[in-house]
């Protein structure tokens, strides 16, 4: 039964795949988790007759060739084929921090109560969301850092591969469009695959971890974010889950690679954490308060001593390349103030300068419908590094 799973996952990725549909893409348009998505295509969970019911109708594929490969879920797709889920995303992160427990009985207290369903009705309704939902996580994940030292590469040997990787995808300096639609190009690559699920992490307070790599048991190397991650439809969390997913695709282009089979069998390697501030403070957001917090510190990086700090900032640096290509940026930057850079005066610092020139819509007459962070889908902190970094501010 797991090989027809898996082999039923392969075929419904490659086709969701070949409709053009990231995987966050496809979990909305059918009304259902990314993490269920994802469980279902690494051949973890079956899928229920809705769900193949609706994968039929986006992936534009005929029902029978779903079913076809999981014989036993014949019986009852026809009946869904022109239904729509609720949205149960919301539902899922409210339950993401709750124990199994009291997820069944916040949703028997809400259908009995809102809508009304006693009896059979109301327990074919709960084991249709309990499908539906994903599966709460017990135990820990156990991850750790490889042990593995990389192999010394500077800044710009990190740019250029960058950019080799995307061309290697069709984005070049002369067809290159901001945002860089990473999630389409982690998937096009064969040997990889992107996976949602829990993490290791506390729920309700930080740090948490937002995803790591790993090899799978299929010899394919695999990419996992957080579900809580994904499931947040707030722009802070947009940013987030696109920087993790270029951080950690530098770690299972280069860094997965180089580990030995011993350390391969313990599957899980490297993590991304990140510790957000809480909202407050005058309303800022916690880009804006990480921000000022960084103008006013005046020391210099922490020194980097460890493999693992090695891998960490090459795969940082190869987040920062790969959604910030530096010709892009210097090409908009140059569109937006007239000039090739920008010298700081005597009230507004380098970084303070970075930061406003990263968030600005209006250039003297000219208004731009998204400011510089927008455009490429980072956060306005690391656009202004970046702007200090490529000497664009100084």
């Amino acid at each position: 039964m797991e090989d027809i799973r898996k082999k039923f996952g392969e075929f419904v990725r490659s086709a969701r795949i070949k409709a053009g549909l990231t995987l966050r893409e496809a979990a909305r348009k059918m009304d259902y988790s990314a993490a269920y998505l994802s469980r279902v295509e690494s051949g973890n969970d079956t899928a229920s007759p809705k769900f193949i019911a609706a994968m039929s109708h986006e992936y534009n594929v005929p029902v029978e060739k779903l079913t076809d490969l999981l014989p036993q879920q014949r019986a009852g797709v026809h009946g869904h084929l022109l239904q729509r889920r609720p949205d149960l995303r919301a539902l899922y992160r409210v339950g993401s921090s709750l124990q199994p427990n009291e997820v069944d009985d916040f949703l028997r207290k809400f259908l009995a109560e809102k809508l009304n369903l006693q009896g059979d009705e109301l327990e074919e309704q709960m084991r249709e969301l309990r499908d539906e939902l994903p599966r709460l996580r017990r135990g820990g994940d156990g991850l750790f850092a490889a042990n593995v030292r990389p192999p010394v590469l500077s800044r710009q040997r990190i740019s250029e591969i960058a950019e080799t990787f995307l061309a290697k995808h069709g984005h070049t300096r002369s067809t290159y469009t901001p945002p860089t639609p990473i999630e389409r190009l982690v998937e096009l690559e064969p040997d990889i695959r992107l996976r949602v699920g829990p993490l290791d992490g506390k729920q309700n307070s930080k740090p948490y971890v937002l995803g790591l790599s790993r090899w799978g048991v299929d010899g394919n190397k695999e990419i996992v974010l957080n579900s809580q991650l994904v499931e947040s439809e707030d722009e802070t969390s947009e940013h987030r889950l696109l920087f993790t997913l270029g951080h950690e695709l530098f770690h299972t282009l280069h860094h997965l690679p180089l580990m030995n089979s011993a350390t391969r069998s313990r599957a899980e390697c490297c993590r991304a954490v990140i510790a957000a501030s809480s909202i407050g403070n005058e309303r800022k957001t916690p880009a804006q308060r990480a921000v000022e917090s960084w103008q006013q510190k005046a020391s210099q990086p922490r020194k980097l001593f460890t493999p693992e700090d090695w891998r960490e900032w090459q795969s940082q640096t190869f987040a920062a390349e790969v959604l910030m290509p530096k010709w892009a940026i210097k090409k908009e930057f140059t569109d937006r103030t007239g000039t090739a850079a920008l010298k700081s005066c005597d009230n507004v610092n380098p970084k303070g300068l970075a930061f406003a020139l990263a968030t600005e819509t209006i250039f003297d007459s000219r208004i731009f419908d998204k400011s510089l962070n927008q455009l490429f889908k980072v956060s306005a902190q690391a656009m202004a590094i970046r702007l200090l970094s490529l000497k664009l501010v100084f």
